[in-house]
């Protein structure tokens, strides 16, 4: 009993401008913590699929539209490698022995532009951030990547889904069915619902995120 009074005693001396930001602190966090966060294990399709990633030698102007050229050019490249459903190790082995080709046509085109930086193209594991095409989440993790550097390679990078091939169809904004892509390489519909459901537990995971940003920045500091 004497707990209860010290307890009510304190909060009737505090500001009231305080004692209502304190019990709106106690709620939020309250809310914030419903959000499940636990056991909401993003769909992992990282071994089933390679990234192109092209990485522009500055975020100048003139330097980021020569990045979506030599994009254009490689996608087209793509466009023809993976026209066919052979799987990713075969299509990891297409890429590995296409390197050169594909590191030719985008110096050709970054010359054709005027410029005259160099070109480097690899095939490797590489962290990869969360990407959202369309109806569908990845993951961030490590994927098995094209990278294509530009010159300093120090400006903006530019990614996508190289096998299935969905490059073409974001680059040119077409409306081919992403979902028809996927189940003709190999995805299942249980696939692809657990992507769709990875949009919806990202945008959760995310919110609870922000939330807490909010919380921190209003009263950690």
């Amino acid at each position: 009993m004497k707990r209860n009074k010290i307890s009510r005693a304190f909060f009737e001396n505090l500001p009231a401008a305080l004692v209502a930001g304190a019990v709106t602190f106690i709620v939020f966090y309250a809310a914030v913590r419903a959000i499940p966060l636990e056991n909401e294990k993003i769909f992992d399709v990282r071994d089933n699929t390679i990234r192109l990633r092209v990485v522009a030698n500055s975020d100048v102007e003139s330097d980021q539209t020569l990045k979506l050229q030599v994009r254009d050019e490689i996608i087209q490249i793509a466009k023809e490698l993976f026209s066919e459903n052979e799987g990713v190790e075969k299509a990891a082995f297409i890429a590995y022995n296409n390197i050169e080709r594909i590191r030719e046509k985008a110096q050709d085109t970054v010359i054709e532009r005027g410029y005259d930086y160099n070109v480097d193209v690899t095939l490797e594991k590489e962290k990869c951030p969360l990407r959202r095409y369309s109806d569908f989440t990845f993951p961030a993790g490590e994927y098995l990547t094209l990278r294509v550097d530009i010159g300093d390679a120090k400006g903006k990078n530019w990614w996508c889904v190289m096998y299935p091939p969905l490059c073409f169809n974001i680059a040119s904004e077409e409306s081919e069915n992403e979902a028809e892509t996927f189940l003709a390489y190999g995805f299942s519909q249980k696939d692809l619902q657990k992507l769709y459901e990875n949009t919806e537990k990202t945008g959760k995971i995310q919110t609870r995120i922000a939330a807490l940003d909010l919380i921190y920045n209003i009263f950690g500091k």
